[in-house]
């Protein structure tokens, strides 16, 4: 209907932006970036890895699969093998609660959804997009919708499920901010999380038709009186086909894949917003694709639901599809750039199993991360983290969660904040910078690179130092949440050894053990100048003896925080 997507484009021009924030202005802090350059020469491949089982590997594994490593998750699974810890790790999490109304205040209420309950179910009518109050609760729902995704990534289980969906939001890319309706937003996640680790060709296929994408890729205003080429072509060179160098579909497959797709709209069906197809609207001719798809020709009819199989099965038929999935599942994975090694000894085998197993996704990701090539030390803290790795990792990793007696809005607000310091630094959870995704994937040669510049390495170690000086704040100025260090600290195996604190401290968050020169410096601090070890056993077992204490709790809490805040300016802690 195109009344119904014209009053969409409306609505979304005339939505203000809910997130208007700014954190505390802290003084300016300096990272120390270095990063020594690595002649990289792997000649491992994808045999199953047969070398030690240590923290080091465990902490590998859930450093690239999860958000951070807990200690809790490495202890449970260095009980474990890896074909154990792999069973665990490529499963999917129990369906989630849905994002609720959270956003009321006495100034603007959600007319529709009492406060506390889901918006997911509201009936829709046209005349909702001309009223401007419901403009603005749709902002607040988008914003309830992205807070709710980042709530899941913090309370993730012992499973890449999280990892996953972020993945696959970062290829089949939809812009919420860009649809603008948080039903569709989140309907569109809920394709990724039910896909996660199935079928991809079954995802794209549900991803094509679904109305966020129809929205997002112009693809609701693809008819036969003006075929638009958006989706057709974006279906073939980011999300399916790709641009390697055994790619030569042609202009002309875009034009035809168009035409297949002519016909899909958006309508409401029972006050519900969903994908409708309307023969009227459908190019019902013969479509004749080019010798790269072996000269398939597509038999028209007045059935969307059947050419669109037919496209489906001619461009998963192809080698390049498999592959392509391959290479952008190892640059997310294992490392960005995929050397003539790497193409024919890692990507290529994948692809032959995708393409044998019907492009289900676990066998590809069984195989990788039981390789030794994904435990290659050369793979090992070798790739800048994401905003997210960074942000949800170092809450995860020290163990932090909510008190219990928070209100529905001082939960918000923390929400609020978890998902604002990732888009400080260039990444917004929902709203990947273009159809492409992020950068740091594709954008050659500088790849991860791209999370690192003059501005975002500074504001990294700002949200470093808000959180160890102040706390997670929040975006409503009221008392920040206090990083409970100290609560880390204690679940450690040896916390009074300050040897054994550091040594287990940078396995956790550095992924490598310090040297003894590094080492020597961070227990300085501990040791507040001393040069014999006691002085930290002593501070630390005086507070354990009595934690009310304030005086004792003072000793420990001061050197501590000053150790962390230091660690956290450290390349290697932006490192994953």
């Amino acid at each position: 209907m195109a009344d119904l997507i014209k009053l969409i484009r409306k609505a979304k021009e005339r939505a203000p932006r809910v997130i208007e924030h700014t954190p505390p202005d802290l003084r300016k802090a300096k990272v120390d970036f270095r990063q020594e350059p690595v002649t990289r020469e792997i000649t491992s491949t994808l045999k199953p890895y047969t070398g030690p089982w240590t923290s080091m590997e465990v902490a590998h594994l859930l450093r690239r699969t999860m958000f951070g490593v807990k200690k809790a998750d490495l202890d449970y699974f260095k009980t474990k093998t890896l074909d154990q810890t792999l069973s665990e790790l490529l499963s999917t999490s129990p369906d989630p609660a849905p994002p609720i109304n959270d956003y009321n205040t006495p100034e603007l209420k959600d007319p529709q959804i009492p406060y506390g309950e889901t918006w997911i179910n509201h009936k829709w009518d046209y005349k909702d997009f001309n009223d401007p109050d419901f403009i603005k609760i749709l902002s607040l729902r988008l914003l309830s919708f992205k807070t709710w995704w980042i709530k899941q990534q913090m309370n993730q289980g012992r499973t890449i499920h999280e990892k996953m969906i972020l993945f696959w939001h970062n290829h089949l890319v939809v812009e919420t901010q860009s649809v603008f309706v948080p039903i569709l937003a989140y309907n569109y996640q809920n394709i990724l999380r039910r896909r996660a680790l199935g079928n991809f060709k079954d995802m794209v296929r549900d991803i094509t038709v679904d109305p966020a994408m129809l929205i997002y890729l112009n693809g609701s205003e693809n008819k036969r009186q003006a075929p638009d080429e958006n989706y057709g072509r974006e279906l073939q060179e980011l999300f399916v086909i790709g641009k390697g160098p055994d790619s030569h579909y042609t202009e002309e497959d875009v034009k035809q894949a168009a035409r297949v797709l002519t016909g899909w709209t958006l309508n409401i069906v029972n006050q519900k917003l969903v994908s409708s197809f309307i023969a009227f609207n459908h190019d019902s001719g013969d479509k004749q694709f080019s010798s790269f798809y072996n000269n398939t020709k597509i038999r028209g009819r007045f059935s969307g639901n059947g050419e669109l199989d037919d496209l489906m099965s001619m461009i998963f038929g192809t080698q390049e599809a498999a592959r392509y999935i391959c290479r952008k599942i190892y640059r997310f994975f294992v490392y960005p750039e995929i050397d003539d090694f790497t193409e024919e000894n890692i990507i290529r085998p994948l692809a032959e199993v995708f393409r044998d197993n019907q492009y289900e996704i676990l066998p590809v990701l069984k195989m990788l991360f039981a390789s030794e090539h994904f435990f290659d030390v050369m793979n090992r803290s070798a790739m800048i983290d994401t905003p997210l790795d960074m942000i949800i990792g170092f809450w995860r990793t020290m163990d932090m969660s909510f008190p219990q007696d928070l209100s529905l809005e001082d939960l918000r607000q923390y929400h609020i904040a978890m998902f604002y310091m990732p888009l400080l630094v260039g990444m917004e959870l929902g709203d990947p910078p273009s159809v492409s995704g992020w950068p740091a994937y594709y954008q050659y040669p500088i790849y991860d690179k791209s999370w690192i510049t003059n501005s975002t390495i500074t504001t990294r170690a700002f949200l470093t130092d808000i959180l160890m000086s102040y706390g997670l704040f929040r975006p409503d100025e009221k008392d920040p949440l206090p990083i409970d260090f100290l609560h880390f600290v204690s679940t450690l195996d040896q916390p009074e050894d300050p040897n054994k604190l550091i040594d287990e401290v940078s396995l956790l968050f550095l992924g490598y053990p310090m040297s003894d020169r590094e080492k020597e410096d961070y227990k300085d601090i501990l040791l507040s100048g001393q040069q014999s070890d006691y002085y930290w056993t002593n501070a630390w077992n005086n507070y354990i003896a009595d934690p009310n204490d304030q005086v004792a709790r003072q000793v420990v809490f001061t050197r501590l925080q000053s150790f962390f805040q230091l660690l956290f300016h450290l390349a290697e802690f932006h490192m994953m």
